[in-house]
């Protein structure tokens, strides 16, 4: 996502009535949100959807409507809940357990990262 947002930036933004650059000083907005909002529609359909990406080799509308780009899903509805679990956080493994917020998690199957430093994820 940030990569998305660094793109519309870089090659909508700056094309735009108003257009103001971080610490380039204080500019009245030109464009309503309605009309912002139309081109970026504009932009995101007729241009950057249509663009060759160098990562993909084509388009990213031709590579979706190619249909050899399927999303993985997950297994299970409880592997799906973890992946929008949202923060993550680094932790350390100890003989107690993984230790976050003054509690103490622990589960035998942590048993073989003893020392070793896991990602948590939790919302």
């Amino acid at each position: 996502m940030e990569r998305f947002f660094e793109t519309v930036a870089q090659l909508f933004l700056t094309d735009q009535p108003g257009y103001a650059p971080k610490g380039y000083g204080k500019v009245d907005a030109v464009l309503k949100l309605q009309e912002l909002d139309e081109r970026f529609r504009q932009w995101l359909v007729n241009d950057y959807l249509q663009r060759e990406h160098s990562e993909i080799g084509c388009s990213p509308k031709s590579r979706w409507e190619s249909k050899s780009f399927v999303p993985r899903l997950p297994d299970t509805k409880e592997e799906l809940d973890i992946l929008l679990l949202t923060v993550t956080r680094p932790r350390k493994v100890h003989r107690d357990g993984i230790r976050f917020q003054g509690f103490r998690y622990f589960d035998i199957s942590l048993s073989g990262y003893i020392g070793e430093e896991v990602t948590i994820r939790f919302d």
